[in-house]
Formats: C-alpha cells, sequence, structure tokens
C-alpha cells in the first residue's frame, strides 16, 4: 500500500546509510503518511536533491498528494516550485502574508510590488497614470520615456504613482518603428541561449535594464548583442500596480537587487525625483545611486 505509492518496495529491508538522498526523503514521507494525518507539513523537503531529482520529486509529490487525499502545507523559498505544487499559494513577507491565490492568480495578479518581483521574473516600469487616461482608455506616462496602453487601472491608487509589470515573456522584440502606445526600445546588451528558452537583456534608452525571454526558434540575426530593439506586447500584458517600485526594470539580473527583492525592500522613497505630468523630467541634484556588485566586480576586473 503506502510502500508502493511512496516507490519503496525495493528498498524496504535496506539499512538508512544504504539510501540515497531521495530514497530517505521517501521514508521519511512514507512514516509521516502511515497514519493518514488530516494535513502534513513538509519544510523544504526537496532543497538538498539536485535539479533532476527536485524536478521528478515534485510531480512525484503531486500524484502522491492527489492519490491520498491529504492536505500538504508545502514551505519553499523556490518561486518556481510554488507554482509548480500547489493549488493555493501563500506569499509571505517579514512574518506578513502578502496575498494567498492560485498561481496563476499570483502570477498574473500580484497584489504588491513585492508579489511581482518576488514570484517569477519581471520588469517593472515606474510612472504616472497620465493626463491623457479616460476610464475608457488608461494611459500611463512610463519613466522611462513612452506614454502606454494600459488594460486597466487599479483602484486603490492614492496618488498617481503607478509601476507598470510586463513579464519577460510577454515581450517580443521587433526591429523597425516602435508599435505605438504599446512598446519600448532599448539596445540588446546580453543574449543567453538556455536551451528550452533565450534570455535578451535590453537596456532602453534612459539606462533601465529589461529582461526578454524568446523561443530559440523565433531568434534572429537582429536579436544578437548590439541591435537596436523593439519590444513590444498584446494590449493585455500590461499589470498596473499601486505606487512605485524601487527597482527598476528586470528584477532577476542583479545580485543585489534580487537580495532586495528577497528582504521585501522594494517600495520606493517619496522624495525620489519624477517626471512631472508632461512636462519635462525635475532635474532634483541629489547622490548618484550606489554601484551594484556586478558593476563593483566589473571595474575591478577593467582595473
Amino acid at each position: 500500500g503506502m510502500r508502493a505509492v511512496a516507490k519503496l518496495t525495493d528498498s524496504a529491508h535496506r539499512n538508512p546509510n544504504q539510501l540515497s538522498g531521495g530514497q530517505q526523503t521517501r521514508v521519511a514521507r512514507a512514516r509521516a503518511l502511515v497514519n493518514l494525518p488530516a494535513a502534513l507539513l513538509l519544510d523544504e523537503p526537496l532543497a538538498a536533491l539536485d535539479l533532476k531529482l527536485r524536478e521528478a520529486m515534485q510531480i512525484e509529490l503531486k500524484r502522491i498528494q492527489r492519490d491520498v487525499g491529504i492536505t500538504f502545507v508545502f514551505v519553499t523559498h523556490d518561486q518556481g516550485e510554488a507554482l509548480t505544487m500547489s493549488d493555493r499559494i501563500a506569499v509571505m513577507s517579514r512574518g506578513r502574508v502578502e496575498q494567498i491565490g492560485t498561481p496563476s492568480e499570483i502570477y498574473d495578479r500580484p497584489e504588491s510590488i513585492f508579489v511581482a518581483g518576488f514570484i517569477g521574473s519581471a520588469n517593472l516600469l515606474p510612472g504616472r497614470v497620465s493626463a491623457t487616461s479616460t476610464p475608457d482608455a488608461p494611459k500611463v506616462d512610463l519613466a522611462a520615456g513612452p506614454t502606454i496602453d494600459v488594460p486597466s487601472l487599479p483602484d486603490d491608487v492614492d496618488d498617481e504613482h503607478v509601476t507598470v509589470m510586463i513579464r519577460p515573456e510577454r515581450l517580443t522584440p521587433h526591429t523597425g518603428d516602435d508599435v505605438g502606445s504599446r512598446s519600448v526600445v532599448g539596445t540588446i546588451q546580453e543574449v543567453i541561449y538556455q536551451g528550452s528558452e533565450t534570455l535578451l537583456i535590453v537596456l532602453l534608452d534612459d539606462a533601465t535594464e529589461i529582461l526578454v525571454t524568446i523561443d530559440p526558434d523565433h531568434a534572429t540575426p537582429e536579436t544578437t548583442s548590439g541591435h537596436r530593439v523593439t519590444l513590444a506586447w498584446v494590449p493585455e500584458a500590461p499589470f498596473v500596480l499601486p505606487g512605485r517600485t524601487a527597482i527598476v526594470g528586470a528584477t532577476g539580473t542583479d545580485y543585489s537587487e534580487v537580495e532586495a527583492t528577497m528582504a521585501g525592500d522594494l517600495d520606493a522613497d517619496d522624495d525620489e525625483p519624477i517626471v512631472g505630468e508632461g512636462a519635462a523630467p525635475v532635474v532634483v541634484p541629489e547622490a548618484p545611486p550606489a554601484p551594484s556588485r556586478r558593476k563593483l566586480l566589473i571595474a575591478g576586473g577593467r582595473g
């Protein structure tokens, strides 16, 4: 029964030191399940496994949960694992629940800037509700320059500061003209082939770094380092959040920024200079931003 469910039939008579890490995990799980508890708490059970084993065990755990019909409370720091495993996710930061929802709700409709940056990769673009915005045609003036159309604005915008989230896979590189009010323009800095997808790191004209993922089949001679590129999206791709993000652009390309995201340091200071409505940027003298670890390392290498 439980031995077969946990795939332990062949390991039943072995000593613990004869079992691999994955088999030991299975034994521990079978012991916990044998009395059919009302709920089972799994606290980072796959953290010590190699990537391939972890991915296989994720699928196996889902199958076992369906078979036994017991609620599994699964604690993990791996956001991809949370999306893979869950029927419902509770995202926590500093001991506080930020959002509870299905994986698609958490990923596509995050309720805070923290959740947007924490779950999956995101491009976060600060802006203001445009003076030309209407209820039927909401628009946002991005700090990066263009005024873009958005599907909707959040209900709870106390001031005009908003953050537009666009996921890397929703961006499509085009060469040539920009695509009206649903695109930004930049220069490709890096191209990283990852097998099932290719990452493009694109620098917008205001130095904002944007992450784009494309299918390797869609790579062209233009999607190479140094080329100018227009990043367009379908009308429903942008998701607007109230408030202004402290981390601008890609949330997953800089170690220091990822560290800040994990710590929940994603709200910008209110006295940060911002673009006035329809006017030229308001330039306020300020200290230059602290360089990231990556920039320091690059500068050190040049030195």
